[in-house]
């Protein structure tokens, strides 16, 4: 399981496969990751623009948080919003 990412200006998405708890827990590292920098740099993650897209069914239940924020699942997700111009985090779990 490799975790994806794709970048275009201010925004980010992670990608990963997800079979077991253990790739929950490698994507909550990612956005640990991606809020880490952006704190470092002073950047503001605007949590709600951010969330979950689950494709297909999905197995393990997991509550992943961005700067103590519980991110929520969507059946559909908005990307690209021109009017966003902070810091937005996608996750993408595939299961």
């Amino acid at each position: 399981m490799e975790l994806l990412q794709k970048k275009f200006a201010d925004d980010v998405k992670l990608y990963l496969e997800i079979s077991n708890a253990d790739g929950c827990d490698k994507l909550q590292k990612g956005l640990d990751i991606i809020a880490g920098w952006a704190c470092e740099w002073q950047l503001r993650i605007s949590v709600d623009k951010c969330s979950i897209l689950n494709v297909g069914s999905c197995s393990v239940s997991y509550k992943y948080v961005v700067a103590d924020s519980e991110l929520q699942c969507k059946h559909i997700v908005k990307t690209l919003a021109r009017d966003a111009i902070v810091l937005s985090v996608t996750a993408l779990a595939l299961l």
